[in-house]
């Protein structure tokens, strides 16, 4: 995770001080996450819609293009707790534009969109943030989708402190770890 301290600190305050009027916490607009690492998305759950539909859709779109680069559908709108879902930043996010890697960071930028799953074609962008890709992408592609077959993955607090790699664990730091579960992404 790019920046762990501000993930939590963003599921604190989506859960505890986020109005009506905030929609998410996470990514901020000086957000940087990095290529082969993972980027979070954290959502104000208790709004009116949201709890009402009880399930939303989550897409990433590239800035630029408006491509879209995830879509995970149906995803279970949580209740008491911000919703979190994070994805590994991988070759699928550059599109196109990841062949031109010449050996120096290319940064993209990006925007996460919520919507009712009921409702999946409303919804508003939320902070433009930055990926960065700072290698060359995989040579064959489909090699690339077996081993990012993106899929959410809900953050689950706290963070455990662990003195060995841990099943079920995000490695973070070599002392720590996330506890993590699996979400159906709806495909």
């Amino acid at each position: 995770m790019s920046d762990l301290g501000s993930v939590g600190a963003a599921q604190f305050e989506c859960e505890v001080n986020a109005g009506n009027d905030v929609t998410s916490c996470y990514p901020v607009a000086e957000t940087i996450a990095l290529q082969d690492e993972f980027a979070a998305f954290v959502w104000n759950s208790n709004l009116p819609d949201l709890v009402q539909a009880g399930f939303v859709d989550i897409q990433l779109f590239h800035a630029d293009s408006r491509q879209q680069v995830f879509n995970f559908s149906h995803v279970a709108n949580p209740s008491g707790i911000a919703g979190t879902v994070s994805v590994p930043v991988n070759d699928s996010w550059w599109g196109d534009a990841g062949g031109s890697w010449a050996g120096t960071n290319i940064s993209h930028p990006f925007f996460w969109v919520i919507t009712r799953a009921d409702e999946p074609n409303g919804g508003r962008p939320q902070a433009t943030f930055t990926a960065v890709s700072h290698r060359r992408p995989w040579p064959n592609p489909s090699v690339r989708h077996k081993l990012y077959h993106p899929q959410p993955v809900a953050l689950v607090p706290p963070i455990h402190q662990v003195n060995q790699p841990v099943q079920g664990c995000l490695a973070v730091t070599p002392r720590k770890c996330l506890r993590y579960v699996r979400l159906s992404s709806g495909e």
